[in-house]
């Protein structure tokens, strides 16, 4: 069971879009909705990861339920039954839709549902963003079809709801894709600064890294002082700070065999009350 315990706000745009979405569906069209023959393989997928979605709350009962609240539960239900049922009625009856778009967002819709059980689990995403982040594939793909950029969209969404937009294959192909992932990236480091520089291990071509690193770099010393010495790009972008005293400080200190002994006089180093060369000169002295 997906538990929600360590999320103790329901966001706020949770019940507008909920709503929103409710105004626009036509259950009448959903009800004679029959997807086209060639197409019908790939709206079971969907439809596959929609069940397994009721049945991740750990109750056999076609409910999405989270919360003790009824109208949440409520909520969330709709926006894994109703909603996803007219997002594949909107992809399956879009006439300006070549088959093959059609089935690479219905792909994308089926691979943003899997995913999200699996971030749900590991808890890396609140699960009451679910309604927020159906809404904002359907945009992304109103954008998507008429060849214009996610970007600027997906940057102003909440970290939560736009990490499975973007993990999701239904927009590998578009311009904006590639920055949007760079910004979420900014964002979750501003969210967890402790994983800031592993994070930034991974991708150090980004263009504000040098930026998160002079943002965290007090917070973590010890971890500037060993990513300060890796011999990677990370590591270079480090040592190549030289106006910032903190960080050339622990960066100098890196450079020595003894570095960590110089912690205890990290504050008078750096308000330039005692210099290293000083250190040096005593530090074998056992008096």
């Amino acid at each position: 069971m997906i538990s929600v315990n360590r999320y103790l706000l329901l966001p706020i745009s949770f019940l507008l879009i909920s709503a929103s979405l409710s105004a626009q569906i036509d259950t009448n069209a959903l009800k004679k909705f029959v997807p086209s023959l060639n197409r019908q393989l790939f709206h079971g997928y969907v439809d596959a990861e929609q069940k397994n979605i009721l049945k991740s709350d750990g109750k056999a009962d076609n409910k999405f339920t989270l919360s003790s609240d009824d109208d949440i539960n409520f909520l969330l239900t709709k926006a894994a039954t109703t909603q996803i049922d007219w997002l594949q009625y909107k992809i399956e009856k879009d006439s300006l839709l070549s088959h093959n778009k059609k089935v690479y967002y219905l792909r994308g819709l089926a691979g943003l549902l899997k995913d999200l059980q699996k971030e749900w689990k590991a808890k890396l995403i609140n699960p009451l963003n679910f309604p927020a982040t159906v809404e904002a594939f359907d945009v992304c793909m109103q954008l998507d079809k008429k060849g214009l950029t996610i970007e600027n969209y997906v940057t102003n969404l909440d970290y939560d709801v736009a990490l499975p937009i973007v993990n999701a294959a239904g927009f590998d192909e578009n311009p904006g894709l590639k920055n949007s992932r760079n910004e979420l990236l900014r964002k979750y480091c501003l969210l967890h600064p402790e994983k800031t520089f592993i994070t930034l291990t991974h991708s150090p071509d980004v263009s504000f890294a040098d930026s998160l690193v002079r943002l965290v770099a007090k917070k973590y010393p010890a971890q500037l002082y060993n990513y300060a010495q890796a011999n990677n790009k990370l590591g270079y972008i480090i040592r190549n700070i030289t106006d910032d005293v903190f960080i050339k400080s622990i960066v100098q200190m890196a450079k020595s065999k003894s570095g960590q002994q110089y912690f205890p006089f990290l504050d008078n180093i750096i308000n330039g009350r005692i210099t290293i060369a000083q250190i040096d000169a005593v530090k074998d002295d056992s008096i």
